[in-house]
């Protein structure tokens, strides 16, 4: 069907994403089962030091690092914004994020997002031509990579040793050689070997939310 007036579209979009990004239903046994593969616990020195109060130099070096000119969220407030009035507003900013971290103190506009569509070529005709990207706000983002920046040290010791995204110091090329001599040792050994490649199509969208609260719910990473 061909919509041309701006409501008619929007509504197409609106109802495109509503069936796109519904719930989905997982088994219950199949996500335990995975989730009790090989993943360790954190120790409590670690856990602790997680879990410690956001500091101001932590949240000056989150917003001096952050890319410029990035969209804002719904309050409209961008990152360049954070950096000019620095010295006015760092005492409240340091407040937000931290009773959004350790209190869990999170308004519901904080993490509700506006989902913009990009053209993915000069002629879209269809809602696969289109990347949504969800613009979040500036302050629920700096927590977000604070948090991030805090586990990335301690992923080694969580994840399983033949994980590589997401592993600081770890590349594709750590990726390739490992596969590379899989192989050659196979051939040498003359063991069988079956080498599987996966790629998923629109993947992040096929993860069910409710799979996503049953991994931050885990001993690994709460107790």
């Amino acid at each position: 069907m061909i919509h041309t007036t701006t409501m008619a579209i929007i509504k197409a979009f609106a109802n495109h994403f509503c069936n796109k990004f519904q719930s989905i239903q997982i088994d219950e046994d199949s996500a335990r089962q995975l989730l009790n593969c090989d993943l360790k616990e954190v120790t409590n020195e670690t856990n602790t030091s997680l879990e410690q109060p956001i500091t101001m130099n932590e949240l000056w070096i989150t917003i001096v690092k952050g890319k410029p000119h990035k969209a804002p969220g719904h309050d409209g407030i961008g990152l360049q914004f954070c950096k000019r009035a620095w010295e006015i507003i760092k005492t409240e900013l340091l407040q937000i994020v931290n009773r959004m971290n350790i209190e869990g103190m999170t308004m519901v506009r904080e993490l509700q997002g506006l989902i913009v569509c990009i053209p993915k070529h000069s002629h879209p005709t269809d809602f696969d031509d289109y990347r949504p990207l969800t613009l979040m706000n500036t302050d629920y983002k700096i927590m977000r990579r604070i948090i991030a920046t805090r586990l990335k040290p301690y992923l080694t010791e969580i994840l399983h040793q033949n994980q590589f995204c997401g592993v600081q110091g770890n590349t594709v090329f750590e990726t390739v050689a490992a596969i590379r001599d899989v192989i050659a040792h196979a051939e040498v050994t003359k063991k069988p070997l079956f080498v599987v490649s996966i790629d998923f199509s629109a993947a992040f969208d096929r993860i069910s939310h409710e799979y996503l609260r049953k991994v931050l719910a885990t001993p690994s990473f709460n107790e």
